[in-house]
């Protein structure tokens, strides 16, 4: 039970990071209409909460945790998931 109550809590916090980033991805339209300087931008955001979280020395390593699935994903050649 405690599997499965874990299980629908990441499933949870999965659907809220979506919904999130859909609306992150919205207001990056309005800061610029250009993709480069829309990626950019989110992803300074991104470094910089991580490092306000964890500090500068674990930051390269959350950092690179929380991409990991991500880019293993690609790298299999397999498709993203829709965000």
């Amino acid at each position: 039970m405690k599997q499965i109550n874990e299980r629908a809590g990441l499933l949870a916090q999965v659907e809220r990071n979506k919904a999130l980033a859909e609306d992150m991805l919205r207001q990056a339209h309005l800061v610029s209409p250009d993709a480069a300087e829309q990626i950019g931008a989110m992803m300074t955001a991104a470094t910089v909460l991580i490092e306000r979280e964890v500090g500068r020395l674990a930051a390269p390593g959350l950092l690179v945790a929380l991409i990991g699935p991500t880019l293993a994903e690609w790298q299999a050649g397999d498709q993203p998931r829709p965000h």
